[in-house]
């Protein structure tokens, strides 16, 4: 793990004002991602699921590991809340699937 410090990215007045970088998922982690020379890893397949890099959750859906890692969380004693954000993402007008940003190399 790094803490480093990137004003341009963090909005003060929402919530702790600490976030996650992902530089291999998400457009302004990569600019920052670049700006403080962080690793791009990516933890996605091309079809969605974990890649070997998501340990454990390899093989699965994003959606299915992301619900299993809540629950996992609450197990431990470790989550504390979910504050439903309004956000805008991309969806497929096929499937209304999300449509995440995926960097590759």
């Amino acid at each position: 793990m790094v803490i480093i410090a990137d004003a341009e990215l963090v909005d003060m007045t929402l919530g702790t004002g600490a976030v996650k970088i992902t530089p291999a998922h998400d457009f302004n982690d990569f600019k920052c991602g670049q700006r403080h020379n962080l690793p791009q890893i990516n933890i996605f397949n091309d079809n969605g699921t974990i890649n070997k890099n998501g340990g454990k959750y390899a093989g699965k859906f994003r959606f299915d590991a992301r619900i299993e890692m809540e629950q996992e969380m609450k197990d431990l004693g470790l989550f504390v809340s979910k504050t439903p954000k309004e956000m805008v993402l991309g969806r497929c007008l096929k499937t209304g699937d999300i449509i995440e940003p995926y960097i590759k190399p």
